[in-house]
């Protein structure tokens, strides 16, 4: 199961049914987190975990089995101008007259959060890439917590020291550290040229 956005819809099942809530789940594929970067909607806080920090706090809790992709990995999954305007051109993809009005919506607002970037990070779709290119992420098993209140409302922490504190096996999350960004960005081109190539 993939999560992108606030965490909301997947945190309502563990609060309603309890922590067996998604059992025949075998992983979630999140989007969400920032390890040693700084937030991306406060200093600290990333923007689906700041949203709703309590979902994402129960989701992280009663969760098992969840491979997580935060900013330190999505920061880096950058679409440039040039990659949109070629699929714009060339795609035959049912989706093709969105694509260019909805990334430029995107890459506006982001040049005004980050001066000077060169494209616009596509976050959310780093766990789809993720879960249908095994391999591709280097993941570090480590409990994830986050913060629900006060100013450090929606921060991730995980205890990244070379010996941390022992955890139970079941309340390991996968973190996402690396991920190969150069093969993101041809699965993404290809996806859309899907049958687009003339034979």
């Amino acid at each position: 199961m993939v999560g992108v956005g606030r965490l909301t819809d997947l945190a309502l099942p563990f609060i309603i049914y309890g922590t067996d809530a998604l059992r025949n789940v075998s992983a979630l594929y999140i989007m969400g987190g920032a390890f040693l970067v700084p937030g991306n909607v406060t200093a600290e806080a990333e923007a689906n975990f700041y949203a709703d920090p309590i979902a994402a706090y129960t989701v992280m809790e009663k969760g098992r089995n969840i491979y997580l992709h935060p900013l330190n990995i999505t920061n880096r999954a950058i679409i440039t101008p040039d990659v949109i305007d070629f699929l714009a051109e060339n795609s035959s993809s049912p989706f093709k007259q969105l694509l260019k009005p909805a990334y430029e919506y995107y890459f506006s607002a982001y040049k005004k959060l980050v001066p000077g970037i060169k494209g616009a990070p596509l976050h959310d779709v780093v766990p789809l890439f993720a879960l249908t290119n095994p391999g591709i992420v280097q993941y570090i098993q480590r409990r994830v917590r986050v913060e629900q209140f006060g100013n450090a409302r929606g921060k991730s922490s995980a205890d990244f020291r070379p010996k941390p504190d022992e955890e139970s096996k079941e309340s390991l999350d996968f973190i996402g550290m690396e991920a190969d960004i150069q093969k993101f960005i041809i699965d993404f081109m290809e996806i859309f040229l899907k049958g687009s190539v003339k034979k």
